[in-house]
């Protein structure tokens, strides 16, 4: 969720573990200031996820719904259509990089993506209100291999009701969207990866749209 404080500030909300939390804005400077505080910002976050990795935190989306529609461009200025997509099984993942939580799932998102390289899987990750410059810096310190798209706006974000940071969503070879996460997880781990592989089995079978 996100609330305006007396100040003007925007806080929005992150999750870490079971709990949710306010997640200030942070200010990296350039260089090695930015590589140590990350190191520092890094380390408490993976503690939180570490907590929530004992339950997978997938919830399932009965029944399945069609997902809204997801047209950005990349850090590049390459256009993406998640609707281009069908065929595959998609994680639409929505970040910030003032979210810790989200910085910190990040690196098993990218080994999920790697564990399934050549298969019928995809990753969107969709930076929520960031400027190109802010957002590349994030991408190249944790060696993000898979698009990273820029909703300036937040009008996707709103469009999928995200409230909460990170939020993602598990979308089918139809389009559906089928599995749900408010918050960070270890996207590598056994449970989550049986849950994508359902969904890859079923490519090619005949599915109903509800």
């Amino acid at each position: 969720m996100s609330v305006l404080s007396g100040s003007g500030r925007d806080d929005r909300f992150c999750h870490f573990g079971h709990s949710f939390l306010p997640c200030a804005r942070m200010v990296f400077g350039e260089g090695r200031e930015m590589m140590n505080r990350m190191r520092s910002l890094m380390g408490a976050a993976l503690a939180c996820v570490a907590i929530a990795a004992n339950a997978t935190g997938l919830r399932a989306v009965s029944p399945p719904q069609q997902a809204p529609a997801l047209v950005l461009q990349d850090l590049g200025g390459q256009r993406h259509d998640l609707a281009e997509l069908r065929g595959q099984v998609v994680l639409v993942n929505f970040w910030a990089s003032w979210c810790r939580p989200c910085l910190a799932e990040m690196p098993s998102i990218q080994r999920l993506s790697e564990r399934l390289r050549g298969r019928p899987f995809r990753v969107l990750a969709v930076d929520v209100g960031e400027g190109r410059a802010t957002v590349w810096r994030f991408v190249r310190l944790l060696g993000l291999e898979f698009p990273v798209l820029l909703d300036e706006e937040g009008e996707r974000a709103r469009a999928w009701g995200v409230k909460v940071y990170p939020g993602s969503f598990l979308i089918d070879t139809s389009g559906r969207i089928r599995w749900r996460a408010r918050g960070a997880l270890e996207w590598d781990q056994a449970e989550v990866v049986r849950r994508v592989e359902e969904l890859l089995a079923a490519e090619g079978r005949p599915q109903r749209l509800n």
